[in-house]
């Protein structure tokens, strides 16, 4: 029997083949530990198909349509796998037809994962305000962490090595620090923990320089409703800001981390 000890013992990877989606799969293969289990999910979104065959007037058959977007999406998961058997991994793969963000949280649910991995735009300026639709949506419904890594360059070989972690008087913060404290047995990663007064989102990017930090952790909370449109803004600006990946806990997962 295979016995598991890390942190992340069942790691997902939504993959469509993209700049950000391939960072975030490299990310995933370096955090990997021999135990755990890597998950592979292409979401084929049929949605816009749908609705264009609602709206016109004349009468067709999608089903061509829809074999096509099937058939795009194993040659994205069959490239996935190509890009894990080079560092020999075997991934499970899935293909799940539904909108993205409930697709991949649905995935996450079935196979118990500990992780998301996903990867941001590696954008500039106004454009860097902005996450994609669907890691936003990911990271304001997920109840397990979630790590971003926003390009290849910015992928670390040992993303656990140096872990900053955020500090405030807030259950969120609790539980990225209780997380941060199972990730030293696991990774021999050395925790750095930072409050700052002002200015929280900027102090974290300028201490993770100072410290040379691999990974950025913060706390986000677990809200529903309409306040779960909003993650926090100390927590939103560091994922849409930092160069180096950032793992997202959510509150709720801070009597799992224990």
């Amino acid at each position: 029997m295979t016995t598991l000890t890390g942190p992340f013992n069942s790691v997902l990877v939504p993959y469509d083949g993209s700049e950000p989606a391939r960072a975030a799969l490299a990310q995933a293969l370096a955090l990997l530990q021999p135990s755990a289990r890597l998950i592979v999910v292409n979401v084929v979104d049929e949605s816009p198909l749908i609705s264009e065959a609602g709206a016109t007037m004349t009468a067709y058959d999608p089903t061509e349509m829809f074999e096509a977007l099937d058939d795009e999406g194993r040659a994205l998961l069959a490239d996935a796998v190509s890009r894990c058997a080079a560092v020999n991994v075997t991934p499970i793969t899935a293909l799940v037809h539904d909108m993205p963000v409930p697709a991949i949280l649905a995935t996450a649910k079935t196979y118990t994962c500990d992780l998301i991995v996903m990867g941001t735009h590696a954008r500039t300026g106004v454009a860097r305000l902005f996450l994609g639709s669907t890691t936003e949506g990911v990271l304001r419904w997920s109840d397990v962490p979630v790590l971003t890594v926003r390009a290849e360059d910015a992928v670390q070989r040992q993303p656990f090595a140096t872990a900053l972690v955020g500090i405030a008087d807030s259950e969120a913060s609790d539980a990225a620090t209780a997380l941060a404290a199972r990730l030293e047995p696991a990774f021999q990663t050395h925790v750095v923990p930072v409050h700052v007064d002002e200015n929280p989102a900027d102090g974290l990017l300028a201490a993770a320089r100072d410290c040379h930090a691999t990974v950025i952790m913060v706390g986000s909370h677990g809200r529903r409703g309409l306040r779960g449109f909003f993650l926090g803004s100390v927590t939103e600006n560091v994922v849409r800001t930092s160069d180096l990946p950032v793992l997202v806990v959510r509150e709720r997962a801070a009597g799992a981390a224990a």
